[in-house]
């Protein structure tokens, strides 16, 4: 009886600790958290936080470009975007997450919306092969993992998504930044985006301590079996 209930008990500790539900957070959540305003950190649901990250440059605000609404800090050439003069957009994790996919927007080739070059953009985390950067081109082109790629004709609002984009790997901060090509000016003719959205998955480590806490509870109030007096 007593491994029986062992072995359910075993069972309500992988079924705690199943698979982790998705969660999306968009320019939109943010822009709520925000009150439709500006400041230089904001914390969303589950631990999340956006800041203007290690360099402070200006605040986050969330800007509607064209039907686009995308995260961005506002102290550059263009306030609804991240420029290439150092502005930062960090989201920390209060827990490790596995990040799925990332959209970000307003990221267009040469010769579209006066750009030079094609754009670029680099992302760096802690826990992933991009802890010293990963870059990303409106060329196409992604130097992390997963893969990069857009189904908009540039006649709309430069989305890119970034599926997949860190493996594996358990992260618990992004920090995204302009490139700065060198060669053109650096105004709002170099590179800029804005961010859209990010999935990400939480870690299962957590739900399954809460599994072995109550398998451990179980089997600390296991009747004791009784001593019969001759």
């Amino acid at each position: 009886m007593r491994m029986f209930s062992l072995c359910v008990m075993g069972t309500l500790v992988l079924l705690v600790a199943g698979p982790a539900t998705a969660i999306t957070i968009t320019a939109s959540d943010v822009n709520a958290a925000l009150g439709g305003g500006t400041n230089d950190e904001v914390t969303l649901m589950n631990g999340i936080t956006i800041s203007t990250g290690p360099e402070d440059i200006g605040d986050l605000r969330v800007a509607t470009n064209g039907g686009l609404m995308g995260v961005s800090a506002d102290a550059g050439f263009l306030s609804d975007e991240i420029d290439s003069i150092g502005e930062t957009v960090m989201v920390s994790f209060e827990s490790p997450v596995r990040v799925t996919s990332i959209v970000i927007g307003l990221f267009f080739p040469a010769g579209v919306q006066m750009d030079l070059r094609d754009e670029r953009g680099i992302v760096m985390t802690n826990g992933s092969a991009c802890s010293s950067g990963c870059t990303f081109s409106a060329s196409g082109s992604w130097t992390g993992q997963g893969s990069f790629g857009t189904s908009d004709d540039f006649g709309g609002f430069g989305e890119w998504t970034l599926n997949n984009p860190f493996g594996d790997s358990e992260l618990t901060e992004m920090v995204f930044m302009a490139d700065r090509i060198g060669g053109i000016p650096g105004d709002s003719r170099n590179s800029d985006f804005a961010i859209v959205a990010f999935t990400l998955v939480p870690e299962p480590a957590s739900s399954a301590l809460l599994g072995l806490g109550l398998l451990g509870l179980a089997v600390a109030r296991r009747p004791r079996s009784r001593t019969t007096r001759r």
